[in-house]
């Protein structure tokens, strides 16, 4: 996974490229504004989906656990119940997910200013966080609902 997300970053680092080289402008200009952040943080998140373990302990089987708690890292999709039937499905969809959102959101973005020239940055840059978000944990919490087992009784 780590391989794919690194070559997902080159390819927003093409794209990043490409974008510059059509407008004419330096690379330098044209990442003023902040392009290619969203997707980092995407890569970030995926990056960060690689290091977890791909079980989790038996404690998470044996009670209604809603929080993924691993370190520093504290994860909670509401309505969520976190066991080892649904959490491979729900890291592989979050790493899928960080992987989509890395190479096609800075392709949204541009596609945005084409559509709408008068949106304001900051209305873009809320638009996509929420992409981002929705998408990452939206892709994740699918996941988790179509995988989940009725608690044991």
């Amino acid at each position: 996974w780590l391989g794919l997300l690194g070559a997902g970053v080159l390819a927003l680092l093409g794209e990043l490229l490409a974008a510059a080289a059509l407008a004419g402008r330096p690379l330098g200009l044209a990442l003023r504004g902040g392009a290619g952040l969203l997707p980092l943080l995407a890569a970030c998140a995926g990056a960060m989906l690689c290091f977890l373990p791909d079980s989790l302990p038996a404690y998470y089987d044996e009670y209604e656990v809603r929080a993924l708690n691993y370190g520093p890292l504290s994860m909670n999709l509401p309505g969520v119940r976190f066991t080892n039937r649904n959490w491979p499905y729900i890291k592989r969809a979050g790493l899928w997910a960080a992987l989509a959102l890395l190479v096609g959101l800075y392709p949204l973005e541009l596609a945005l200013w084409a559509l709408f020239p008068a949106l304001p940055v900051l209305a873009c840059k809320l638009l996509l966080l929420l992409v981002l978000l929705g998408g990452l944990f939206g892709a994740m919490t699918a996941a988790a609902v179509r995988h989940d087992a009725p608690p044991a009784s």
